[in-house]
């Protein structure tokens, strides 16, 4: 609700050991009724340029002989369950995707670590042949290695 500032006094309290600034207001209603007494905290949006004749917006709350004005509340998107919806629904298509790089990725590995061991293990029963240099060996890595990236099916069944 909106309020109108018909008197002000600032006044310094103490609260749990610390030194607040507080308005002692009284606030005219949009129906014409005078309320006193009501306290505004320095913590209160725009707190330093209320005055005299100053519009405020908020709601009185009393506790015992007490009367504070506190901020209206910002609404809260996160309540509304479309947003909720949205929010899940994008986090989802992140983690889909995320998933999806990483089974390629995995995939490529695997069958790039394949190819290199059976390369060696290939070119070791190459060995047989001692009239081998040590660079024709690896040459014969690199061959097999080259042969089985080149010729093994993109997708292999387990069994």
């Amino acid at each position: 609700m909106e309020y109108t500032v018909e008197k002000i006094e600032i006044k310094k309290v103490n609260v749990a050991g610390k030194s607040k600034s507080v308005a002692d207001v009284e606030l005219l209603d949009d129906k014409g009724i005078l309320i006193k007494g009501v306290g505004i905290w320095e913590d209160f949006p725009d707190f330093e340029k209320i005055t005299f004749g100053s519009k405020v917006v908020g709601t009185i709350y009393e506790k015992g002989q007490y009367k504070t004005l506190y901020p209206p509340k910002a609404p809260k998107e996160s309540g509304n369950p479309t947003y909720k919806t949205k929010l899940m629904n994008d986090a989802m298509e992140r983690k889909e995707k995320s998933i999806g790089q990483f089974q390629a990725s995995k995939e490529e590995s695997i069958k790039l670590m394949s190819a290199q061991r059976d390369s060696i293990l290939l070119t070791i029963h190459s060995i047989e042949y001692p009239s081998m240099t040590d660079l024709e060996r690896m040459d014969k890595i690199k061959k097999w290695m080259n042969w089985l990236l080149n010729n093994l099916p993109n997708q292999i069944e387990p069994f």
